[in-house]
């Protein structure tokens, strides 16, 4: 289950006067660091697109905090705490997924070649990102 799909399930147990509520603590100053959702942005939106909105703005992780500040907020401490619970134990199955695969962590990659030789560089993926050092040195 994905972190989108997570905050959907907590907004859709949410009555309507409720998720309304919920909205509005959106427009407000829920988390530091983070600029309130225009109201505007959220007037017409469905729980569909108030979880786009949030994860647009806060990013997976704050999406995840501000929702269960804002249920607290609200007095819904039970349902801010399943989604916390439910967030730890997704986390918690993909790190043990990880690390128990049995495949070695990748070695940074190294590229090399004679004089006159050409190097086509790797693919860059979800699983080779970050930074890369190229050195080129000429050997006499």
């Amino acid at each position: 289950m994905s972190v989108a799909e997570l905050l959907l399930n907590t907004l859709e147990d949410l009555i309507e006067e409720d998720f309304k509520k919920f909205k509005w603590f959106l427009t407000m100053q829920v988390l530091d660091g983070y600029m309130p959702i225009p109201r505007a942005h959220l007037q017409n939106a469905d729980r569909t697109d108030t979880v786009s909105k949030m994860i647009e703005n806060y990013k997976e992780e704050g999406a995840l905090k501000a929702t269960a500040t804002i249920l607290k907020k609200q007095r819904m401490n039970d349902l801010a705490e399943r989604l916390l619970k439910a967030d730890a134990e997704m986390t918690s199955a993909a790190s043990s997924a990880t690390s128990s695969s049995g495949v070695a962590p990748a070695l940074a990659p190294s590229l090399s070649a004679k004089e006159g030789s050409v190097i086509i560089a790797p693919i860059l993926n979800s699983q080779n990102h970050g930074t890369w050092t190229i050195n080129l040195n000429k050997n006499n």
